[in-house]
């Protein structure tokens, strides 16, 4: 499994003669210059594999100490820029589609909220006892944890501080790049943990670290990682900390009004940082970079590529059939017209492509798509994965505009596992449960909360074909005298996936069950009113010409708007987006935010309100989004906010 690409010869001979001319040059690096010159995206484990062959391979060890993040895919070829909309047939809306919810033209796969009247009154089960009759009810809130009080670390005699002039940016010379060691190792594998050596410990509460709102959507963009490899690429040099020092300069704004203040040591900067820098080395850091004017352009490049969003997945199967995903992988859809609500970065769409389908990560959809039965498209994908007579060949990611993006060529050459919520009104008439064990009490540690599990056999019937899956199921309840409040179904068999890993993979991409469908049904209907008029994520709205010659520090700032206008169009309720940057600063980012590292992997970040917030229900709304993307930031910690 993986992507099917061919190295041309001259592709070839310009990575060995760049290597030879540079020995230290990075593999980081050369994908970089390869892609520039040939519009070409490489791996730098290809380029690696390729200086190997040449004997041109450097000893390897260590290169520096880097906050992992998700991977990017590099060898996804880039394809040209044609519509897909126009080869789609759009099917007709089903009979099954209850009344009670307006219909989403062009739209099938809508799940709607069962009337209390539609749900079928019990699960039945061969041999059990009398179930119980199922309810949908809003979820407990996120329970808040206490965190002991640590003192942060006094810090170091700090220097004379000197004031900071940022003059306009001229086009000077680039100097010389300095020259390293030649036993500077370079293209060796990232180690699997990174240990990283934070000046401090996360204080308890800052002024200002509310801006981790911020920071989450740097993860989904993945802007900073991408400008600091290019600066890296510029100035041909790496330093362990220079991935701080740039999201330092990044977030300063919002502490300061100028760059030449010193913070104090407690600034809420430094612990949404997790680094601590005086303000003379931050200067002599910009000073350095606003010597390679190059890196502007780079910039501008960047954030233009990244700020691109996925609308939707097309994929074809081996016999050509096909089928949609949304961006966000909510569900399986009939057609591309979903909502765009459910778009996302194409940065973190392509990693998790990435972990599906060359890690072996299961696919984990929020819901099942259909309300009485379910869809011939759903049934295309659960068999698609099993290796049978058609399996996906082909992945188009389409944007908002429906125009292609990017073709991902797919060599699926065994099993792939999926994971997905059925909810108990569901497929009334087309599910049968043939057995389900004894609920036991099971703690989830991202909520720190309670739910109660039992495993069991689930098997599902498409009524057009006749064909049937048999599926385990992870039966979930918020109480062991509560209703079932959803199964979770995969393909995967015990021996591989326990029931409290299955429901951990779940809640891990889904932990709001209830109010999370609720969100679901109403952007879609909100789409099947607006979908002519509706607007989207786009950087045109801010009205910036990204072909003038702009500073460093003005990028830094667009790049900044930027990310606080994703947090605007995808974290708050509608009607959010025409809000500020001083206003989220004012009402959201100044936040005191409660760190808490006591749980291995986990790192829970606890919103501290002062008593009369306006806002809670807005905040408590972003905490809900923002965990359902997966973010995993300082030491490989999986990020959990509350109120």
């Amino acid at each position: 499994m993986g992507f099917v690409y061919k190295l041309k010869p001259e592709v070839r001979d310009f990575i060995l003669d760049e290597k030879k001319t540079n020995p230290v040059i990075s593999c980081r690096g050369l994908v970089s210059l390869v892609h520039d010159r040939f519009q070409v995206k490489l791996s730098k484990s290809s380029i690696n594999s390729l200086f190997k062959e040449a004997g041109l391979s450097m000893p390897v060890g260590r290169r520096r100490t880097k906050k992992r993040r998700r991977p990017s895919l590099g060898t996804l070829p880039l394809t040209g820029q044609q519509p897909i909309v126009t080869e789609t047939v759009i099917p007709e809306l089903t009979p099954e589609t209850p009344p009670e919810m307006p219909i989403l033209p062009e739209l099938e796969p809508v799940i709607p909220e069962a009337p209390e009247e539609a749900k079928p009154a019990e699960i039945p089960i061969e041999k059990a006892k009398e179930p119980e009759a199922p309810i949908i009810e809003q979820p407990a809130s996120e329970v808040e944890i206490p965190v002991e009080e640590t003192k942060p670390v006094e810090p170091a005699p700090e220097p004379a501080k000197e004031p900071l002039v940022i003059e306009p940016v001229s086009e000077p010379q680039e100097p010389e790049p300095p020259i390293e060691p030649e036993s500077a190792p370079v293209c060796e594998p990232e180690p699997e943990k990174i240990e990283t050596s934070p000046i401090f410990d996360l204080p308890v509460e800052a002024e200002g670290t509310g801006a981790i709102l911020l920071k989450i959507a740097d993860y989904l963009l993945g802007g900073v990682y991408s400008i600091n490899d290019a600066i890296e690429n510029r100035i041909r040099k790496t330093a362990p900390d220079s991935l701080s020092k740039t999201e330092a300069l990044l977030y300063h704004p919002l502490f300061s009004a100028t760059y030449d203040n010193e913070l104090s040591t407690d600034s809420g900067l430094w612990q949404l940082i997790n680094y601590r820098f005086s303000q003379q080395e931050l200067f002599t850091y910009l000073t350095e970079l606003q010597q390679y004017s190059a890196v502007n352009s780079d910039i501008i490049r960047i954030i233009s590529t990244l700020s691109q969003e996925v609308r939707g997945i097309k994929a074809t199967l081996s016999d050509g059939t096909i089928m949609y995903f949304d961006g966000q992988l909510h569900s399986v859809w009939s057609t591309p017209q979903m909502p765009y609500d459910f778009s996302a970065p194409i940065y973190n769409l392509k990693a998790y492509i990435n972990e599906y389908f060359q890690e072996d990560e299961p696919f984990v959809l929020f819901t099942a798509p259909g309300y009485e039965q379910p869809t011939r498209e759903f049934f295309d994908f659960m068999l698609s994965l099993e290796i049978g007579e058609k399996t996906i060949s082909k992945l188009l990611l389409y944007g908002n505009r429906f125009e292609e993006l990017e073709i991902v060529n797919v060599e699926q050459s065994k099993k792939k596992g999926f994971i997905f919520g059925l909810w108990p009104w569901q497929f009334g008439q087309f599910r049968r449960v043939k057995s389900m064990g004894d609920f036991f009490k099971w703690q989830f540690n991202g909520l720190n909360k309670e739910f109660y599990l039992a495993e069991g056999q689930v098997e599902l019937t498409q009524p057009n074909t006749g064909q049937k899956i048999a599926l385990r199921g992870c039966f979930i309840k918020l109480g062991l005298n509560d209703k079932i409040r959803i199964i979770v179904l995969s393909n995967l068999p015990h021996d591989m996936l326990k029931t409290q890993e299955l429901a951990q993979k779940y809640l891990n991409q889904w932990p709001n069950l209830d109010e999370t469908y609720q969100d679901f049904s109403r952007k879609i209907e909100l789409f099947t009113y607006t979908a002519a008029s509706r607007r989207f994520f786009s950087l045109e709205t801010l009205s910036w010409n990204k072909e003038a010659a702009l500073g460093l520090i003005h990028l830094l700032n667009r790049y900044l708007s930027t990310l606080d206008m994703y947090v605007r169009w995808h974290f708050l309720p509608t009607g959010y987006e025409e809000r500020d940057l001083a206003f989220m600063k004012d009402n959201f980012y100044k936040l005191k935010v409660n760190f808490d590292k006591s749980r291995e992997g986990l790192l829970r970040a606890v919103f501290k309100p002062a008593p009369g917030y306006p806002y809670i229900r807005e905040l408590d709304y972003i905490c809900r989004r923002a965990n359902e993307r997966g973010v995993v930031i300082f030491d490989n910690r999986r990020l959990w906010l509350s109120v």
